[in-house]
C-alpha cells in the first residue's frame, strides 16, 4: 500500500484500476532461466567500473540505504529495485509467457530464453522500454532503472546535492541530460514514452502494434495519477503538495490526461505519415491498436450491450484517450475540442480510414495542436480552488453513464477519484466508507472489459456522492 492515502475508497479503487491496467505483473510465470527477484545488489555491483553504471547512486550514503529511519531520498534506490515493478521489467521478458509472445510474433520456436536469437529480438524490439537505454547489456536485469526517468547517471555527477545546485531550481536542468521530474509535464512525458509509445525520428522507436498485441502483449492503458498513487513511493510524497499545492492529485491527473493525449496523437500522426509514404516498408494501415479492442473482440453470445451499439461507432478510435481528455479541457474550449475530435473520428471511425492515411495525419495534427496549446496555456492558469473542484465533481456525478464503454467508465472513475483525493475528509467517514463500494467496483473493473456492464455504474454513484457530501467545507 502506498503512502499518503486519505481514505479507504480511494485506496480500493486505485489498486483495482491498477490491476486492470497493468496485468503483466500479476500474470507472469516462472522463467526458464532462474532470475533473482531482487536484482539490484548482484547486477549493480558487477557493473561498478562501467561509466554508465548506477553503482555510485546505490551506496548507503546516497540512495541505497536500507535503514528504515533514513530519509526517503536516501532509501529511494532500494525501494525502487526491491518493490517497484519497473525494476523487474526485463526479467518479465525472461519468462515462458514472453517467450511464447515472441514465437507467435515471429512464427518460429526458440530453445529457451537463453537462445541468442531470442536475446537479439529482445534488444531490437523490447529493451527500449523494458530496460535502460543508458545501460550496457549486462545491466538489462536492472529493468527500467533510475536513468530511464532521471537521465543518465553520468549527467548527475557529484554536484547535484550541493546547495548551489539546488538554488538554481528548474534552471539547474537546462543544457543537461538530467530529466526534471519535478515538472509534471516532463514527468508525464517520460511515462508516456513507453506506456503510450514514441515513433518520432529522433527518438528510440517504441511501439506496441497490433501484431505484438495479438501475440500476447497486454493493452496499453495508462493513467498517470492512478499509477503514481498505486506504486510504492520512492520519493517524498509531501513534496508534490509543496510544489503544486494541496490540489496536487487533480493537477497530476489533468496534466497526465493532456500529455497522454499529446503522446497518443503524436504516435497516430507518425503511424499515418509512415503509412502514407511510398517508402512505408509495408506498414499495415489502419493500425488496429488505434481502436478499442472491444470494438471487434467481444462475446458473440447475445444479446448483450456491446452487440446493441446504440450510439457507439463500430470502430471507435481510442475511446480511452478521448474519454479522459474531455474532462481535462475547460468548458470554454469544449466546442473547439468537439469539432476537432469529430473531424478525426469522421476519418478513423469509417471504412475510409484504410485508404486515407494522409487525411488521418492532418486531422491528428490539428487535434494535437489544440492539445499543445492547452498544455502551454495551463502554465499561466491558476490552480483550481476547492470550490471549483467540488463544482467539477458535481458535474461528473450528474453525467449520464448508462451507455459508457469500459474505457470511458474507467476514465470517469479516474477523474472522480483524482478530484476527491484533492479534498480532505473528516475522520468519521474514513471508517469502512464502504466495503460494498469497493467490492462492487472490483466486480466492475478487476477483470477489465470482460465482465464490465454500464448499468453497474449507477450503483456506485450514490456512494461517491456521499463521499463528496462528507468532504470538509
Amino acid at each position: 500500500m502506498h503512502r499518503g492515502q486519505k481514505y479507504s475508497i480511494v485506496v480500493g479503487i486505485s489498486l483495482i484500476l491498477m490491476s486492470s491496467f497493468f496485468v503483466p505483473i500479476a500474470r507472469t510465470v516462472e522463467s526458464q532461466q532462474p532470475v533473482s527477484s531482487n536484482v539490484s545488489s548482484q547486477r549493480i555491483q558487477t557493473s561498478q567500473e562501467d561509466s554508465t553504471s548506477i553503482a555510485s547512486c546505490m551506496t548507503s550514503g546516497c540512495h541505497g540505504s536500507r535503514n528504515a529511519e533514513a530519509p526517503i531520498w536516501q532509501r529511494a534506490g532500494r525501494i525502487w529495485f526491491d518493490d517497484d515493478p519497473h525494476a523487474k521489467a526485463y526479467t518479465h521478458l525472461l519468462t515462458e509467457s514472453s517467450l511464447k509472445i515472441a514465437e507467435r510474433l515471429l512464427h518460429r520456436t526458440f530453445t529457451s530464453v537463453n537462445d541468442e536469437t531470442y536475446r537479439v529480438f529482445l534488444e531490437q524490439r523490447c529493451v527500449s522500454c523494458h530496460a535502460s537505454a543508458h545501460g550496457s547489456r549486462d545491466q538489462y536485469l536492472l529493468g527500467a532503472d533510475c536513468q530511464v526517468c532521471h537521465g543518465p547517471a553520468k549527467a548527475w555527477g557529484d554536484h547535484h546535492y550541493s546547495a548551489e545546485w539546488r538554488d538554481k531550481k528548474e534552471k539547474r536542468f537546462d543544457g543537461t541530460e538530467m530529466l526534471n521530474t519535478e515538472n509534471l509535464a516532463s514527468r508525464a512525458k517520460v511515462c508516456t514514452s513507453c506506456h503510450v509509445g514514441n515513433l518520432k525520428p529522433e527518438a528510440v522507436g517504441r511501439e506496441v502494434d497490433h501484431d505484438l498485441m495479438a501475440a500476447g502483449h497486454p493493452p496499453m492503458h495508462f493513467e498517470l495519477e492512478t499509477y503514481l498513487r498505486a506504486y510504492p513511493a520512492h520519493w517524498n510524497s509531501e513534496q508534490d503538495a509543496e510544489l503544486f499545492g494541496k490540489t496536487v492529485a487533480r493537477e497530476r491527473w489533468e496534466i497526465g490526461q493532456l500529455i497522454h493525449a499529446q503522446s497518443r496523437l503524436e504516435l497516430l500522426a507518425e503511424r499515418a505519415k509512415s503509412a502514407a509514404t511510398t517508402e512505408a516498408n509495408g506498414r499495415v494501415w489502419p493500425e488496429l491498436t488505434e481502436y478499442s479492442c472491444y470494438g471487434c473482440h467481444h462475446s458473440l453470445v447475445g444479446p448483450g450491450w456491446r452487440q446493441a451499439r446504440p450510439s457507439r461507432p463500430l470502430y471507435d478510435w481510442d475511446a480511452w484517450t478521448l474519454a479522459g481528455l474531455k474532462y481535462a479541457v475547460p468548458t470554454a474550449h469544449q466546442s473547439e475540442l468537439n469539432q476537432l475530435v469529430a473531424n478525426l473520428k469522421a476519418i478513423t471511425d469509417t471504412q475510409y480510414a484504410s485508404s486515407n492515411a494522409s487525411g488521418t495525419q492532418i486531422a491528428a495534427e490539428n487535434l494535437l495542436g489544440f492539445v499543445n496549446d492547452r498544455i502551454r496555456l495551463r502554465k499561466s492558469e491558476n490552480a483550481p480552488t476547492i470550490d471549483q473542484i467540488k463544482s467539477d465533481l458535481q458535474v461528473l456525478l450528474q453525467e449520464e453513464t448508462g451507455d459508457k464503454t469500459w474505457e470511458a467508465a474507467t476514465q470517469w472513475y479516474c477523474a472522480m477519484i483524482a478530484h476527491l483525493a484533492s479534498l480532505s475528509i473528516d475522520d468519521k467517514p474514513k471508517k469502512n466508507l464502504s466495503s460494498t463500494t469497493t467490492e462492487q467496483i472490483q466486480v466492475d473493473f478487476l477483470n477489465g472489459p470482460v465482465t464490465y456492464h454500464p448499468r453497474n455504474l449507477d450503483s456506485n454513484r450514490a456512494h461517491l456522492q456521499e463521499l463528496l457530501r462528507k468532504t470538509q467545507p
